[in-house]
């Protein structure tokens, strides 16, 4: 398994978003290779916590209006990068990543390495089916949870009938345009240009978006608890 990692200054002065990156590792399953996780932590340290987990193809930069204002009311809020997304790091092969690892990393991550607790989940896309992972394998630390469809009306451009439009050609719309645009095109609002450039930032190239779509064409694995 082959992990790739987008350059830093990709992410310097985005417009809306001075959170200060954080960064824990968590075991890929491949040997000795650690997969590093990018979040970011606001608010009181000791109070409750509410986790914020984004969709595709965007990243934490999701939240970036949302995080000061759950911090203000009194909680600490964690917002991480999926892994293939944002600042996290990206598998360099769609076939070795999929919703099962996705969501395992995931909770390695939240529940082992940060230690978090007393949790509200809000997940967004792929990021609910995180949440919901999180709540039937550790629902002791997990108190609530909040899903929030995919952005998208289900239909490609051209317009087709929503039953029409099936997982695997949602994943190959994410392919085919760039974050920025994808958001753009699913959006009421018309987004400033440096908006669309900041949700562009993880994948300045095709290299860096393998993750793109690759858990909805995959799936859970066998023996994987999900797929139980």
């Amino acid at each position: 398994m082959k992990l790739l990692r987008t350059p830093d200054e990709r992410f310097a002065d985005l417009p809306g978003f001075p959170f200060e990156p954080r960064y824990c590792e968590v075991p890929t399953g491949y040997g000795d290779l650690q997969l590093r996780i990018h979040y970011i932590d606001e608010g009181p340290r000791e109070a409750p916590v509410v986790v914020l987990l984004h969709g595709e193809p965007v990243w934490s930069y999701l939240w970036r209006k949302l995080v000061p204002e759950v911090a203000r009311a009194g909680f600490r809020v964690v917002a991480l990068d999926l892994p293939g997304f944002g600042r996290s790091d990206k598998p360099a092969a769609a076939e070795l990543f999929s919703l099962s690892e996705v969501t395992h990393w995931m909770r390695m991550a939240i529940v082992l390495r940060l230690e978090l607790d007393r949790m509200t989940c809000i997940g967004q896309g792929l990021g609910a089916l995180v949440g919901l992972s999180l709540a039937t394998v550790h629902w002791r630390a997990l108190g609530r949870v909040l899903v929030i469809g995919p952005p998208v009306d289900l239909r490609p451009p051209g317009g087709a009938e929503p039953g029409a439009f099936s997982a695997e050609s949602y994943a190959e719309s994410l392919q085919r345009e760039s974050a920025g645009q994808f958001v753009q095109r699913h959006t009421v609002t018309e987004l400033a240009p440096e908006v669309v450039r900041a949700y562009d930032a993880p994948f300045p190239d095709s290299g860096l978006r393998a993750g793109l779509g690759a858990s909805m064409r995959r799936g859970t694995t066998a023996g994987d608890p999900l797929a139980n």
